[in-house]
């Protein structure tokens, strides 16, 4: 149930809620990679724990994968996409393909100025979530936001996710 980055550094660890597109709405020839390679902890919000690996493709996107006992799900693609700056830390958007629900699916990254890094995955089952993503124009489908072809409502979105202190996890 991994697909997303992968579902951990995108919609949690359910496939289902997040703000999704048919196409990709982020720029794959602005790649970035703000995060080191390696072994990662994410602590989720309820502090459920997950190892990812995560490795550099030479295309800028991520490779990561979960790391369990007898092996793991992956490896998934993300990419990673500068999004915005607002004083004490750098966002960013990331997209991943979700083969279940054939769609990309999209969270934000934060890096701290201590060098801290968060994730907050969007979730559209949240009302919250799913009024910014409406005010963005985004089409609300059952339990998720559809952006159609238009990357500035998404990143607009994403942004405004942001600004929400709740939800994010940590990434060490």
């Amino acid at each position: 149930m991994i697909w997303r980055f992968m579902a951990l550094l995108a919609c949690g660890v359910l496939l289902s809620g997040c703000y999704e597109s048919q196409d990709l709405l982020l720029d794959k020839d602005a790649a970035l990679q703000p995060l080191r390679a390696g072994v990662h902890t994410l602590i989720a919000e309820d502090g459920t724990v997950t190892r990812l690996s995560l490795s550099l493709d030479p295309d800028g996107w991520y490779e990561v994968q979960e790391i369990k006992d007898g092996g793991g799900d992956g490896p998934h693609k993300v990419l990673v996409n500068a999004l915005d700056e607002d004083g004490t830390r750098s966002l960013y958007a990331y997209a991943t393909y979700d083969g279940h629900e054939s769609a990309y699916v999209y969270g934000v990254i934060a890096v701290n100025a201590d060098g801290g890094v968060e994730r907050k995955a969007s979730d559209c089952r949240r009302a919250a979530d799913a009024k910014i993503a409406a005010d963005s124009g985004a089409d609300r489908l059952t339990d998720s936001c559809q952006f159609n072809r238009n990357d500035k409502a998404l990143l607009n979105a994403l942004k405004a996710l942001a600004k929400n202190p709740k939800h994010w996890d940590k990434l060490d």
